[in-house]
């Protein structure tokens, strides 16, 4: 997973499990809407956010308190998929693919203190992901949006081991022969017979 140091900063809780449809992929900040790296800014977006994410096409990018999400396939492009934000007061389903960009978002207006421990009231999960981000909120009350992207899985097909025949064991061949046709065979040109004692 991708984040920035300004997600850490935070305080936003990521989970420690693996599994489902969609992986947690990168999680970033942007302070005031702006996406330019402003150095005297806690929160501004990282370099690699804006070449990444920071498309004219991604209209709404601007909003200074949301919650962005994006939910991806494992080649970066947008998927449709339900995410689901929660407080314990509030549980909102939005689909990612309402918006052109992929990106689905909510305003938050809820503040916290992360110098003194706390954590924003707000959760993220997407439907298909068996994990999600809470903590999310405004911290020290500023204008802060937190963008994350989820990524499916790339499961590769596993490939089947080459079958390999069982050993069958020792090859025991029974030769019956009669009397007269050895003798026959011994007076016609020599025989050699090898017995091994292994099969």
């Amino acid at each position: 997973m991708i984040r920035s140091d300004a997600a850490a900063t935070a305080k936003l809780v990521f989970p420690m499990q693996v599994g489902g449809k969609y992986q947690l992929y990168a999680v970033f900040t942007t302070q005031d809407g702006h996406w330019y790296v402003e150095p005297d800014k806690p929160f501004s977006v990282p370099e690699w956010a804006i070449n990444w994410y920071g498309r004219p096409s991604f209209m709404e990018r601007g909003g200074a308190q949301h919650i962005f999400v994006r939910v991806e396939k494992s080649d970066g492009t947008p998927v449709p998929a339900d995410v689901v934000f929660r407080t314990d007061k509030n549980s909102i389903t939005l689909n990612t693919g309402d918006k052109p960009s992929g990106w689905q978002n909510l305003p938050i207006y809820d503040g916290y203190d992360p110098n003194a421990g706390e954590h924003g009231g707000w959760a993220v999960y997407v439907d298909g992901a068996d994990l999600g981000v809470s903590g999310i909120g405004l911290p020290y009350k500023w204008h802060v949006s937190t963008f994350i992207v989820f990524r499916a899985v790339d499961v590769a097909t596993p490939v089947p081991p080459p079958v390999t025949p069982p050993d069958p064991g020792p090859v025991v061949r029974v030769l019956t022969i009669d009397v007269p046709t050895v003798l026959r065979l011994v007076a016609t040109a020599p025989l050699t017979i090898e017995i091994n004692k292994g099969v």
